[in-house]
């Protein structure tokens, strides 16, 4: 009975582990500040020295109760986030994360208008390295 017992138990945490393996994994987005790192907007790519030398700040706030706030030369918009999309004003906009990079798809039928913020810890031990982390180092 006890051998029968462990061989059920057996092939149930088999199951379990097989099932847990086919899963595609949630994607974890970590709260925090984001400061913009690049902008792609009709073909032309800005980057965050660009917008430092023009004096002009973009940032993103994701606050670990679901809101945050994207901010713009000073203008705040607030929103809600969850599940890859953060929702603005009525509206679904889709985002991903990838190696600490954040990913914003503002693109609509008049153009692509494409964020990518970088999580402020990733980008003062970057400077503290002197690394370029969109150049891989």
């Amino acid at each position: 009975m006890h051998r029968f017992l462990a061989a059920i138990c057996a092939a149930l945490l088999l199951m379990s582990l097989t099932a847990c393996g086919s899963r595609t994994p949630p994607t974890h987005v970590q709260a925090g500040h984001y400061d913009v790192f690049s902008l792609q907007q009709g073909g032309k790519l800005t980057e965050r020295s660009d917008f430092a030398r023009q004096g002009r700040t973009i940032a993103l706030d994701l606050r670990e109760d679901g809101t945050g706030a994207l901010t713009m030369d000073g203008d705040a918009t607030d929103f809600t986030w969850a599940d890859g999309v953060i929702t603005a004003r009525g509206t679904d906009i889709p985002f991903s994360v990838v190696g600490g990079m954040l990913t914003l798809d503002l693109s609509d039928d008049s153009g692509d208008y494409i964020l990518i913020f970088q999580i402020r810890d990733s980008i003062t031990a970057a400077a503290g390295q002197g690394a370029n982390p969109a150049k891989g180092g």
